[in-house]
């Protein structure tokens, strides 16, 4: 859970919510997430991961994410080198 929500700026039309799952040691140990607005690219949020799930390079792993109005968006990654 991150410890505060992406801002998205007034306006925004358009943008992409990107997630990266950093991977450390052979396991995930964070993701953050940010806004990408065509070339505004406001500062993302991190948080860290719990638990030591292992990442497999070209494994596809899902989750989702939940809005602070309580909507559910389920996204799916795949582990690469």
């Amino acid at each position: 859970m991150f410890s505060s929500p992406v801002q998205v700026p007034a306006g925004t039309q358009g943008g992409q919510l990107k997630i990266a799952l950093i991977i450390s040691n052979g396991a995930f140990s964070e993701v953050s997430a940010f806004i990408s607005s065509g070339i505004v690219m406001p500062s993302g949020i991190t948080a860290s991961c719990s638990g030591a799930q292992a990442a497999q390079v070209g494994i596809q792993y899902s989750g989702y994410i939940i809005t602070v109005s309580g909507q559910t968006y389920p996204f799916t990654v795949t582990a690469s080198s």
